[in-house]
């Protein structure tokens, strides 16, 4: 009898424990994602210097290459929670205009950073979504598939 008494008080102090545990994960995650969603409007303020020093972007290049990563971001924020295929198709176009202001070798180094961002960062691209009777196309893979042309 006593053995099982220790038994069941050394099963509820580990239950307690994980439970305990559980809610703080939860509480931990959903705390971040609101600090995520209140400070996604100053990602261009770090993203650009960063993806600059990166490609090692010339005078030139840096004024364009921003401004076209704060519009299409703007508008990828605007659009973020509501449809993942429109989040994709701007993603892609905003890859598109940088990658005409990019030299052969910075162009290579952004489409492996615009594929890492594409598959990791951005919402998941819909499998099984219809739209008038076809599936959408995911276009970000585009840039890949063009650097395999080249």
């Amino acid at each position: 009898m006593r053995v099982v008494v220790k038994l069941l008080l050394l099963l509820l102090v580990f239950s307690a424990g994980g439970i305990t545990g559980g809610f703080y994960g939860l509480n931990l995650a959903f705390s971040k994602m609101r600090e995520h969603a209140t400070h996604i409007a100053e990602l261009p303020d770090h993203a650009v210097p960063r993806l600059a020093a990166q490609l090692s972007l010339t005078d030139e290049q840096l004024p364009l290459f921003d401004a076209a990563f704060r519009r299409h971001h703007a508008k990828i924020v605007e659009i973020e929670g509501q449809n993942a295929v429109d989040v994709h198709q701007h993603f892609y176009e905003m890859g598109k205009e940088i990658l005409a202001l990019l030299d052969e070798e910075q162009a290579n180094e952004f489409r492996e950073t615009h594929r890492k961002i594409c598959s990791v960062f951005l919402p998941p691209f819909p499998i099984n979504f219809m739209v008038d009777g076809k599936a959408p196309v995911h276009h970000c893979l585009d840039l890949q598939q063009q650097e395999a042309a080249e």
